[in-house]
């Protein structure tokens, strides 16, 4: 067990050092670029996140004026707890931070909810 700890901080500590020789070896104008094509991929990555919520706004939209016929609730919190574990699950497999994913969800949720509602209105 303490081999494989000393071997593991090993590993850790030779791959910091090559971070870090890679790290001093990038010039202002070789960081700036990099900087400016992480941004132009996060910028695409974002347009790509609103055109699926518009897709996700628009369905919920439809769910909620056959919920309106029907006279049901447009809140399903029993869904919601459903999709929050499902999301949950999905945020722990892909290492992000499960309270972040809640907290956008629950967003999500919430303005799916005021659009379903004015909708009714």
């Amino acid at each position: 067990m303490k081999i494989t700890k000393k071997i593991s901080q090993l590993s850790l500590s030779s791959n910091l050092k090559i971070l870090n020789k890679k790290l001093l070896t990038l010039t202002p104008r070789k960081m700036n670029s990099k900087i400016t094509n992480f941004r132009k991929e996060v910028d695409e990555i974002d347009k790509q996140i609103i055109d699926l919520l518009a897709r996700r706004f628009h369905l919920t939209g439809e769910i909620g004026k056959l919920k309106t016929e029907a006279g049901a609730e447009i809140q399903d919190p029993e869904r919601e707890s459903e999709l929050e574990v499902m999301y949950s699950e999905l945020a722990l497999q892909k290492g992000l931070d499960q309270e972040a994913i809640k907290r956008i969800f629950h967003k999500i949720f919430e303005e799916s909810r005021a659009d379903q509602t004015a909708d009714e209105a």
